[in-house]
């Protein structure tokens, strides 16, 4: 399971898992398997989400845990 930052950065921008996907250019749905850790954004498709979330892609994807 994938440690994604994704639901937490929408919810503080107050945006929906729609409008999030409207301005990524995705499905609510993909959004929301994203968010549940169910599947992995592709290269480009973690970059639109930063964009949308206007944020980085380190930020949302890389690991929590680093040494």
């Amino acid at each position: 399971m994938m440690n994604s930052r994704v639901k937490e950065y929408r919810t503080k921008m107050r945006l929906s898992r729609a409008e999030l996907a409207k301005r990524a250019g995705t499905t609510e749905r993909y959004v929301a398997f994203i968010e549940d850790g169910q599947r992995r954004p592709s290269l480009v498709m973690a970059m639109k989400l930063a964009k949308a979330l206007r944020t980085s892609v380190d930020a949302l994807f890389s690991p929590i845990n680093c040494t």
